[in-house]
């Protein structure tokens, strides 16, 4: 295999754009999928490393209005053969991308500044809408604030809907909204004790931008873990989730058996499959057995050396403190997990941080949605599942939980296993 042509293998940092000169796995589709949902607004998660920025950067790449011919990077791609219903759709939308995951400040007031930043910049990405003959001067006076930082509390809580509505009125085209990232500011908020100021900020500016917002088309959040509208005092609550317990999405987030296996023939290395399959593979989203693209790539990258890829950006701040406190029975189950076994636990499909640490258990709901564990299916016959007169708990769902693979199993010895201590209790 020589050096020029590893050198074409792509990882999750380029943009949609590198992808005519990168090795690619045609994702495409997902933008169909996206179009025959009627333009709802869709949460969905899974660990890092999967792809979920570089797909929003198509979404974008494709829906946008741009002065350039974006079509070029998608006229050898799967979703040009999906008919005038979709082409037609291509280049004709104004988008708001806003990215989050920058955001992780020590303080509420470096958040706020940080957020106000990220926002800003996306207002000065739609420099025509300064001197659009379409807007009031109310219009452009807001936008002139935000993008010279000189707006105040209710100028930013309210940003997502006004640039929404000023880009309506400049396009007579609703724009559509894709915020990657959005757990991520709530997250380090939980761990640095201002997690009340970014609830209270987040919650205007998502019911305010997605729920209660009439002037956008669609929208999609992607993060790594799916923080529920309890969370956020409701604002969440009439989205769609689809989490790594769905199989919906699950194809275009990471790769697929076929794709691994297209990958790996390109490559000349079609017998480093079965090797492949152990090391990266076993991520079940849903009914789809899904590969890490990151450590696939990396593997293909470095010829096939056989290392640990992989590794979670910094341990989720709500898993660490769990697992300083874990019940016997808790860690039981963990020590069965480092030795290679699958276990029965209660999983929820979205986290919620007020109740996050009442569970010593909710740390399985965690090591899932983080990708240290993958779910083989929902175990139905769990006793855990009846309360003491033999009813069924509804609210309660119980999974067969294992690690995926032999990258994560080092992983998780050495930042599960071996960070856990056993409560008293």
């Amino acid at each position: 295999m020589s050096d020029s042509k590893l050198k074409t293998i792509g990882t999750e940092s380029m943009t949609f754009a590198d992808t005519q000169r990168h090795y690619y796995a045609d994702k495409t589709l997902f933008i169909r999928d996206m179009i025959e949902r009627n333009w709802e607004v869709s949460v969905i998660t899974c660990p890092r490393g999967f792809g979920k920025s570089f797909n929003m950067d198509m979404l974008k790449a494709f829906f946008e209005i741009s002065d350039e011919d974006t079509s070029k990077y998608f006229r050898d791609k799967k979703i040009w053969a999906c008919g005038e219903g979709c082409l037609a759709e291509q280049g004709k939308y104004p988008v708001i991308y806003i990215a989050l995951g920058s955001v992780d400040e020590d303080s509420w007031a470096e958040a706020y500044e940080a957020v106000k930043s990220v926002i800003a910049k996306e207002f000065s990405r739609h420099k025509e809408l300064a001197a659009s003959e379409n807007l009031t001067k109310a219009d452009i006076g807001t936008y002139k604030r935000i993008v010279n930082h000189t707006g105040g509390w209710a100028d930013c809580r309210s940003s997502l809907k006004s640039l929404s509505n000023m880009l309506s009125k400049h396009y007579k085209k609703k724009p559509i909204i894709l915020i990657d990232d959005y757990d991520t500011p709530i997250q380090s908020a939980y761990d640095k004790g201002y997690y009340d100021d970014i609830v209270d900020f987040m919650k205007g500016f998502l019911l305010d931008g997605l729920k209660y917002n009439p002037y956008f088309e669609f929208g999609v959040l992607t993060g790594v873990l799916p923080v529920s509208g309890q969370s956020l005092s409701g604002s969440l609550n009439s989205f769609d989730y689809y989490p790594v317990l769905e199989s919906r999405y699950a194809e275009y987030f990471g790769f697929t058996r076929e794709e691994v296996r297209d990958m790996l023939a390109y490559y000349g290395a079609g017998n480093k499959y079965r090797e492949v399959c152990k090391r990266y593979g076993g991520y079940m989203f849903g009914g789809t057995e899904i590969f890490n693209p990151w450590s696939v790539s990396n593997c293909v990258k470095k010829g096939f050396a056989p290392g640990i890829y992989w590794v979670n950006a910094g341990m989720n701040p709500g898993l660490d403190r769990l697992l300083k406190n874990v019940t016997s029975e808790v860690a039981a189950r963990i020590s069965e997990l480092a030795a290679g076994g699958t276990i029965t636990a209660r999983v929820d499909k979205t986290v919620s941080y007020p109740y996050l640490m009442e569970d010593s258990e909710n740390v399985f709901t965690l090591l899932l949605h983080s990708g240290y564990l993958t779910s083989t299916g929902e175990n139905t016959k769990y006793p855990g599942m009846y309360d003491s007169k033999g009813r069924w708990k509804t609210a309660e769902r119980y999974y067969y939980l294992r690690v995926p693979n032999e990258e994560v199993a080092g992983v998780f010895r050495k930042e599960v296993y071996d960070r856990m201590t056993v409560s008293g209790k």
